[in-house]
């Protein structure tokens, strides 16, 4: 009879897949960053000789690139931050702010596109916001699913709760009172 052969495999430690994810991170972090100042040095080139300056042109276009630029520079430095503070939910909070930045660094990349190659650009917006309704529905439901959780868990509770006091209040009622008699209690004395 045919043996498989026992082969040793290695599971890789948590850490060691964080490491990985950060490294990627990392890795395209450099790569937008490299394509936002390659694309940044065309823009003089689409204003040309003329004595228009691109926010006359394409100003909603670069008011947006701006708020991007500043708004990914921004999470690049809050994920540093929090990369050197060690606290027990900086790695949770770490992946969030890399992917929200991710999505405003490719929002840069797109919108000089958009200034550069109108068409393409506008293209590539759309694509970027299914990834952003992607995104935002990954992390909304993951919220939406706690919240309801937490609901549900705070009803149960209020009508245990409920329930309790309901219970008190009808065995409260249920017992007989104590016979009334129109005669005075009797009061003994004793004398030590």
């Amino acid at each position: 009879m045919d043996r498989v052969p026992d082969v040793a495999v290695s599971v890789p430690l948590h850490t060691e897949i964080e490491g990985r994810s950060k490294e990627r991170f990392e890795k395209v972090h450099k790569y937008i960053c490299s394509f936002i100042v390659m694309l940044g040095g065309f823009l003089p080139l689409k204003q040309g000789a003329r004595n228009e300056s691109l926010f006359d042109t394409d100003y909603p276009a670069m008011v947006s690139l701006i708020v991007a630029l500043i708004a990914y520079g921004g999470l690049l430095i809050a994920s540093r931050i929090l990369h050197v503070q060690a606290h027990p939910n900086s790695d949770l909070a770490e992946s969030m702010i890399n992917k929200i930045s991710l999505l405003f660094g490719t929002l840069a990349l797109i919108l000089e596109i958009v200034i550069l190659v109108p068409g393409l650009g506008k293209v590539a917006g759309f694509f970027w916001v299914g990834w952003f309704l992607k995104v935002v529905a990954e992390y909304a439901s993951e919220y939406l699913k706690t919240l309801y959780e937490s609901a549900v868990a705070l009803v149960v509770r209020t009508f245990d709760k409920l329930e309790d006091y309901l219970n008190m209040i009808i065995q409260r009622f249920a017992t007989e009172p104590e016979e009334q008699t129109d005669e005075l209690p009797q009061v003994t004395s004793t004398t030590v």
